[in-house]
């Protein structure tokens, strides 16, 4: 209830004819603050004229003005710069530290802004707004999700900004681990991660002259050149490997760490080490391409590269295959722009000040195909018109950070829907 009280105050939704506080003196609200999510008082630097005399200072809101005691507020001199105190039910006086007592105002809003609340706010449904969401004009829908793209581009820079720092600045080496995590997806990504980590990129591409000897160095690392077999290719590869395991004092990792369940041959670590390879054998200073690549078409070529001829016949060691080409996919390397290199030419962009880098990140999700996951074949249910990647993204950020979480009220959805005059029946 709390929160939809801050809301109703900071948006001025409550009645404000003739405002009094609970005394009986006149009441003008000139600035209602700014929004605290922190500890301290819920709304900052309010101005408020109590009988034609000028406050400034704090508001602190509360269901009941009783709460102030319950939360032990008059025991906190941090609550001291209280000017107005705003409940919706009055049912004591409250006081500061020093016993000086505090104006209070009782809110007066419309009672459809409850209906409305209660209805978000209690759905059972995934989207709880998915039966009116049809009624939004879609100006305001899109208006949303443009803010969301951002929001969703800057919640995925805090990551890359921390490995920035950790790579001293290498971008090559920000990538490097970045795509590695991505292609150990969701099942291997951690272990996919500490692979790039245990291998820097500047050994790797020390022998980019030879694919060969970069699978033996990534293959060696994964652990996955520890056991005796009877494949020649695999012994080759184990022989390189000790030979540069010995020269660079590397520690291979343990082969446990990698799990196979459930994945399809195509997700096979062996296959994606292997792929990962022939891209760096291809590309060696990847960063730099796509940073300076402006077409879709460019980047996406940059990971369209064959693995050795061995995996044409191979998923991992163990077994032969039919063969067929193993090259990454249209889809894996649509998902591939999306995950990695948008979020990594945006940070760039943010990190360098360079809004033309920044512009080029948005304009490859916004002309890249919208992405295909349960996420988005339940938005496209509830009647919404998905465009581009740009928007899956947002809808993607909005379902897990906004519906998930019940934050209907700082929803731009949300809020049009608390404005309606209507609210249907509820979904059990």
């Amino acid at each position: 209830m709390e929160s939809l009280l801050h809301y109703i105050w900071k948006y001025r939704l409550f009645t404000e004819n003739e405002l009094k506080t609970t005394s009986g003196s006149p009441l003008k609200i000139i600035d209602v603050g700014i929004h605290n999510h922190d500890e301290g008082p819920d709304f900052f630097n309010a101005k408020i004229v109590i009988d034609g005399t000028l406050w400034a200072g704090n508001i602190e809101i509360h269901t009941y003005s009783s709460d102030w005691y319950k939360h032990r507020h008059e025991m906190n001199p941090v609550y001291n710069t209280v000017i107005l105190h705003v409940a919706k039910y009055v049912n004591t006086k409250i006081y500061r530290q020093d016993q000086t007592e505090i104006s209070q105002l009782e809110l007066v809003y419309p009672s459809s802004l409850d209906r409305h609340y209660e209805y978000l706010l209690y759905q059972e449904t995934s989207v709880p707004c998915s039966l009116q969401i049809k009624e939004i004009p879609e100006v305001y829908i899109t208006s949303w999700l443009n803010r969301l793209q951002v929001e969703r581009l800057e919640y995925k820079t805090e990551r890359i900004l921390n490995l920035q720092i950790q790579c001293k600045n290498n971008w090559e080496e920000v990538l490097y681990i970045t795509l590695a995590r991505y292609f150990g997806g969701s099942i291997n990504g951690d272990i996919f991660e500490r692979l790039a980590r245990s291998l820097p990129l500047t050994i790797l591409l020390k022998h980019r002259d030879s694919l060969f000897c970069m699978e033996a160095l990534l293959f060696g690392q994964a652990g996955f050149l520890e056991d005796d077999k009877e494949d020649m290719y695999y012994l080759k590869l184990k022989r390189e490997y000790d030979f540069f395991r010995r020269k660079y004092k590397l520690k291979p990792l343990r082969k446990g760490n990698w799990k196979f369940h459930r994945l399809r041959p195509f997700n096979f670590p062996e296959l994606k080490i292997a792929q990962f390879a022939a891209i760096y054998k291809c590309t060696g200073n990847l960063f730099s391409c796509i940073r300076y690549f402006g077409k879709i078409e460019e980047i996406s070529s940059l990971f369209k590269k064959d693995p050795s001829s061995y995996w044409e016949e191979h998923y991992n060691f163990k077994q032969h295959s039919p063969a067929r080409r193993k090259v990454l996919g249209e889809k894996m390397i649509r998902s591939l722009v999306i995950n990695v290199i948008v979020p990594i030419l945006f940070t760039y962009g943010r990190r360098k000040d360079d809004e033309e880098i920044k512009e080029k990140a948005m304009f490859l999700l916004e002309n890249t195909d919208p992405e295909e996951n349960n996420i988005i074949k339940m938005w496209q249910e509830c009647g919404l018109r998905i465009r581009n990647a740009a928007d899956t993204q947002a809808l993607i950020h909005l379902k897990r950070f906004y519906c998930e979480q019940k934050k209907c009220l700082y929803c731009g959805i949300g809020q049009q829907l608390l404005a309606g005059k209507t609210v249907p029946k509820m979904i059990k």
